[in-house]
């Protein structure tokens, strides 16, 4: 870990000692790039081979500044509703409707506004509307309000639920969308706001009205927020490239193959489960690199076809 302290004084971050990742020199590399675009706020588009380390180096990152990543593999069926949030079903309706009411009955009773022992739903939220018109403490009217939220909550079919995106904007977290090249251009259309310096998105499929802060359709996103996305190069197995409107919004980053031999090695000997597998490091690296050379294809045997040959063997 020579280079923990440069990374320290340059970032303001310290990788975690317990993480499992190799630290190659490439992926001190794109740990340092990555570190260094978020540190600005900028999004981040990563592009690179299948088992370069994009995923990870994100989880290590997370973990150096103490931030929960929020991750979703998009594919050809994703849908903008996985992304940002969608309508559910409310659950346990009865169960949150007496709920409210008691507690209703609780606060009214306390604040001498109800006398009698029992009361019906419909005639416990009117007289709490007839009590939120008068002169009310802050305190007082802001209970009353609360529950009158939970009121109405109760007798909704659905509810809005906060999608992976949408919850990392609110809590200042690392919103990671993995393969992003695989979903259709219109649901990644919902992006380019959030994209811009501004970092906000309209939820026109929830509404508003209510006057609660947490139903504003216009969701700013909290100063901590970050995103990343990855992606294979296009037309690698036939994979679509991004739009360019959408991919200019993005700070790239080019991940490129690891193909330095001690960075190979330093990963195979990682993977090993004794000591004494080691000793079949090099000669494994030596027959992938010979059979690349003999049929002049380097593609045929990737790094994560190294992986599972050494996982299997050991």
């Amino acid at each position: 870990r020579k280079y923990e302290a440069d990374i320290v004084a340059f970032l303001g971050c310290a990788v975690p000692a317990n993480s499992n990742l190799i630290w190659t020199k490439a992926m001190q590399r794109l740990f340092v790039l990555l570190a260094r675009a978020l540190k600005f706020g900028e999004p981040v588009l990563m592009v690179g081979e299948t088992g370069s380390g994009k995923t990870s180096v994100c989880q290590v990152f997370a973990d150096a500044v103490g931030r929960r990543l929020h991750g979703l593999s998009c594919h050809q069926n994703t849908e903008t509703a996985d992304i940002i949030g969608g309508l559910r079903p409310l659950r346990n309706r009865q169960v949150l409707a007496a709920e409210a009411v008691q507690e209703a009955v609780v606060a009214l009773r306390e604040l001498g506004h109800l006398e009698v022992e029992e009361i019906e739903h419909q005639s416990v939220q009117r007289l709490l509307e007839k009590v939120l018109t008068t002169e009310l403490e802050t305190d007082a009217r802001a209970r009353l309000v609360r529950i009158r939220s939970k009121l109405m909550r109760s007798q909704s079919i659905f509810e809005w639920c906060d999608g992976p995106l949408i919850e990392a904007m609110r809590k200042g977290e690392i919103f990671l969308l993995n393969e992003i090249s695989l979903a259709e251009d219109s649901v990644l259309e919902r992006l380019n706001s959030v994209l811009e310096p501004e970092r906000t998105i309209v939820l026109a499929e929830r509404g508003g009205g209510s006057g609660r802060a947490e139903d504003n359709p216009i969701i700013q996103a909290d100063e901590g927020f970050r995103l990343v996305a990855t992606m294979n190069p296009g037309g690698d197995y036939g994979k679509k490239e991004l739009s360019p409107a959408l991919r200019n919004r993005f700070t790239e980053i080019w991940v490129p193959q690891v193909e330095d031999r001690h960075d190979l090695e330093l990963i195979v000997d990682s993977l090993w489960k004794g000591e004494e597998l080691k000793v079949f490091t090099k000669p494994l690296l030596d027959f992938v690199e010979w059979l690349c050379d003999r049929i002049s294809d380097r593609s045929i045997l990737t790094l994560r076809d190294i992986l599972v040959r050494t996982m299997v063997s050991s």
